[in-house]
């Protein structure tokens, strides 16, 4: 079983987002989520636009001149966030966009929301990057004039080429702002292997004493703990705990007062 390291003080009791979807790609099938997840980052982050083409297309610096490049079949992809950069390739036929996961943090003992998207890539893919730039005579015009097309422009990046094949996307945040934390490449499409993934879920939690050999269980994100079967302890809200230690993240023992309870999460 995988247990993740939870943070424990006066207000929290939960375990890094990040670190479930961590267990999600060390765990994945295959080694191709890396590509994926690059070329989401750099649509999301190159300040330059971003467009889409097919690994082996023949392109040239004109094609992407102001203008022409969606003329050419060449389109704009780049977004604010990787679920906006998704929605788009899907729009152009890229990639298709299935079942989606999302979890708020107060049904678990995440620290933050997540949301999984399985992602199935349709066309194998690369990202250009292109800088549009305005020369003295464009910027003239747009002072002028209120509006002018940019006139210079260069390819300044491109990604390595994104294969086909399933892939499952993690975003963690609030649902107004998710960050890209991590992409798996699935040799099938199955969302439900995550849920049979030790240490993804964050639903269970086990407090512990070894003082006094107790144990308590919560679920579901749920601060009040109830003795295991085999224990003889009372049960006891984590919200009247006293003595924390943020450095081990335990709290004193509500049931003998001298030891410590450890808790695991998964």
């Amino acid at each position: 079983m995988t247990i993740l390291n939870p943070v424990v003080s006066q207000y929290t009791l939960t375990v890094d987002a990040v670190d479930t979807v961590e267990v999600m790609v060390d765990s994945a099938d295959n080694p191709w989520g890396r590509r994926l997840y690059d070329a989401l980052t750099y649509a999301v982050r190159e300040p330059s636009v971003v467009y889409v083409v097919a690994p082996y297309a023949r392109t040239d610096p004109s094609d992407f001149r102001p203008g022409v490049a969606s003329e050419a079949g060449i389109l704009r992809v780049d977004g604010r966030s990787a679920a906006e950069v998704l929605r788009k390739l899907a729009a152009v036929g890229y990639v298709s966009l299935g079942d989606v996961v999302r979890e708020g943090a107060s049904g678990s003992y995440l620290s933050d929301d997540r949301i999984v998207t399985s992602v199935r890539v349709l066309r194998a893919f690369v990202l250009v990057g292109v800088d549009y730039s305005w020369s003295s005579d464009a910027e003239r015009r747009l002072s002028e004039y209120g509006y002018a097309d940019a006139d210079r422009w260069s390819v300044d990046g491109r990604t390595y080429t994104v294969p086909v094949g399933c892939y499952l996307v993690a975003e963690v945040g609030d649902y107004h702002r998710m960050d890209l934390a991590g992409v798996a490449a699935m040799d099938s499409d199955c969302v439900d292997w995550l849920f049979e993934l030790e240490g993804f879920e964050a639903t269970e939690c086990r407090a512990w004493c070894a003082a006094c050999d107790t144990s308590w269980r919560a679920s579901d994100g749920s601060w009040h703990f109830q003795p295991d079967d085999t224990s003889d302890g009372q049960p006891w809200a984590f919200d009247n705990a006293l003595d924390f230690d943020e450095t081990t993240n335990t709290i004193g023992c509500p049931g003998c007062g001298s030891g410590r309870v450890h808790f695991d999460i998964y």
